[in-house]
């Protein structure tokens, strides 16, 4: 019998801007639907002072830090009612702490809003999301700025068909969300200069690989050198909730991710995009 593919435990770090909160609560709200377990990370850094007074300050603000950090599990539990939630107060930065704790709690998935306390507009391509996403191994949800629910009732799956012998594993959140939410999934490949039929062969390969068994889904393929603009204006056709889609060198992630439509799509777009890495 196949097992179901669970998310068993989320990390959203946070550091108590309105976007951190977004994230949290779309993380809070997949740990209820799946009864995972939510890990809540805030890291604080100090201010340059003397030795004498940074021992004091020291104390001090790790105390602040975390009575904030209670108040905020505390609102999320008040909120999402009895889901199971860790506050993780660390110094040092984040993106190191994130790294360190998704692999000490074994993390299925992080939950990351794209700005922070600057909501500066390209503050994810040299920040703390854009390192987790180019580094980290676990799977990453993105939240958009626009985004106000999570919903999944239609999903874009963007792939361009590269299947290995492990693709079931490094699919796992994807397909929990598959099976927990049951959303009609439109499986696309957006990729140009495509040899004529390719598409073809690549849909049965997918077909073949069982991946998709027992789900509403169509496929399409999307021709256009502005691979960018096709998928934004394909998720919007198919009014899409979640655009799910897989790292890999040259993969349609870093195709998307490196060119101008990338604040479109993440920073401004509504839709919030669960990206994957192949292993």
């Amino acid at each position: 019998m196949t097992m179901k593919p669970v998310i068993k435990n989320i990390l959203v770090p946070t550091d108590y801007s309105a976007t951190a909160l977004r994230a949290s609560k779309f993380a809070a709200t997949i740990a209820k639907a799946m009864n995972a377990e939510l890990f809540v990370l805030h890291s604080y850094g100090l201010p340059v002072v003397g030795v004498a007074e940074s021992i004091v300050i020291a104390d001090d603000i790790k105390h602040n830090e975390g009575k904030k950090l209670n108040q905020f599990v505390n609102d999320l539990h008040t909120e999402f009612g009895q889901i199971k939630i860790h506050g993780i107060l660390e110094f040092g930065t984040a993106a190191d702490w994130i790294q360190r704790k998704t692999e000490d709690h074994k993390i299925d998935l992080v939950v990351m809003g794209t700005k922070g306390d600057t909501d500066s507009a390209n503050s994810i391509f040299g920040s703390v999301t854009s390192h987790v996403i180019n580094n980290l191994k676990c799977p990453v949800l993105v939240v958009p700025k626009g985004a106000r629910s999570f919903n999944v009732n239609e999903v874009l799956f963007a792939t361009d068909f590269h299947f290995t012998d492990n693709s079931a594993e490094y699919l796992k959140p994807f397909l929990a969300f598959v099976s927990e939410y049951e959303p009609f999934i439109h499986v696309a490949q957006f990729t140009a200069n495509k040899p004529a039929g390719s598409h073809i062969k690549n849909i049965e390969e997918l077909k073949i690989s069982g991946l998709l068994k027992d789900t509403k889904h169509s496929f399409h393929f999307v021709e256009g050198a502005d691979t960018e603009k096709s998928l934004t204006n394909f998720a919007e056709k198919y009014h899409c909730d979640l655009i799910v889609t897989v790292t890999r060198h040259y993969s349609l992630w870093e195709k998307i991710f490196h060119h101008s439509l990338t604040k479109k799509l993440v920073l401004h777009s509504e839709i919030p995009v669960l990206v994957l890495h192949e292993y």
